[in-house]
């Protein structure tokens, strides 16, 4: 594993799209391994950079969802859009992720979120893709590596359905 001896890690775009090594985009990201990659290169008190486009984003005429048409958000998994205006989701694909799964997966590897910001899209993007500005687009925050106790647990308790949490 490599030396823990960076102060910040940056990622656009990697976590959600598939081109690391395919530029198909054949192969699925591996979310687990890229962030205990960035966890284990940061000193402690080090920064994790990151945006993608905001999983919960419902899509605008002509501009792809975070997920298939004819899936649920829920539905977690790679897909390729057919929308018009989403040129890089039609030739690359993408790796559709609850918010909730990025967010334990960066607490899993030592990554805790420090601030997340949903901006506004700029005018020039919002502007030939009307509606699209409505919601937040694009999702992007800063974790800090953290040292995990021996006895923190690899995966989080799901909530049964209905059940507060």
């Amino acid at each position: 594993m490599p030396e823990a001896r960076y102060d910040s890690v940056a990622d656009f775009y990697a976590t959600a799209f598939n081109a690391v090594d395919d530029p198909a985009g054949a192969a699925l990201l591996d979310l687990a391994g890229a962030l205990a990659g960035a966890g284990a290169v940061l000193r402690p008190g080090g920064r994790f950079v990151f945006a993608f486009l905001h999983p919960c984003f419902p899509g605008a005429p002509g501009v792809s969802a975070s997920w298939p048409p004819a899936a649920r958000y829920y539905d977690e998994g790679r897909w390729t859009s057919g929308a018009e205006l989403s040129a890089l989701r039609r030739q690359v694909g993408a790796q559709h992720r609850m918010l909730s799964s990025y967010l334990n997966a960066f607490r899993r590897h030592g990554l805790w979120l420090d601030e997340l910001r949903e901006p506004v899209p700029a005018s020039q993007w919002a502007d030939s893709r009307p509606g699209a500005d409505r919601v937040p687009v694009y999702v992007a925050g800063r974790c800090l590596k953290v040292r995990l106790p021996a006895d923190e647990p690899v995966s989080s308790p799901r909530c049964a359905a209905g059940a507060a949490g």
